[in-house]
């Protein structure tokens, strides 16, 4: 008697757990990755990069570049093997835009036109952001660089 009550209480047991969905794993909503911008060892800015199921979106500012010095913004993997355009003065993409101190401050997100104009899709730019070899530019890298790493 005891063995059929058991029995019957794992099975059903056995029932309510096939029935409930699989809850163990939570669908990632957003990654964030973030880029320090240097010359050398002195900081001069950071960008940040957000991957979301419906698109990517960025963010980047100095706080050592007044006057609107910083003409150009750009991504680049290792190796040179593309460039997505952010920002370029008189450029298709959009010319860069400042805080009121000069200091460059722009966001948005990645757009088709910007990813064609680079000759990339979205699987080599995400590609390039997970396998950490995905930096960030000014004015081609004399005013400084910094890779992207996966901060959340």
């Amino acid at each position: 008697m005891e063995w059929l009550r058991r029995s019957l209480g794992f099975g059903l047991l056995l029932l309510v757990a096939l029935a409930l969905p699989v809850t163990g794993q939570t669908p990632i909503k957003k990654i964030l990755y973030q880029a320090k911008i240097k010359v050398g060892v002195t900081g001069k800015g950071a960008a940040q990069m957000t991957v979301k199921p419906s698109g990517i979106d960025y963010f980047a500012f100095t706080h050592a570049y007044p006057n609107q010095e910083v003409t150009k913004v750009s991504l680049k993997p290792e190796g040179d093997a593309w460039e997505l355009k952010l920002c370029e003065m008189g450029n298709l993409v959009g010319d860069c835009t400042y805080d009121t101190d000069g200091n460059l401050l722009i966001e948005g997100p990645i757009t088709q036109t910007m990813m064609m104009l680079a000759q990339i899709d979205a699987k080599t730019l995400n590609d390039a952001l997970r396998n950490g070899v995905l930096w960030v530019y000014l004015n081609d890298g004399p005013l400084g660089s910094g890779v992207f790493v996966r901060f959340m």
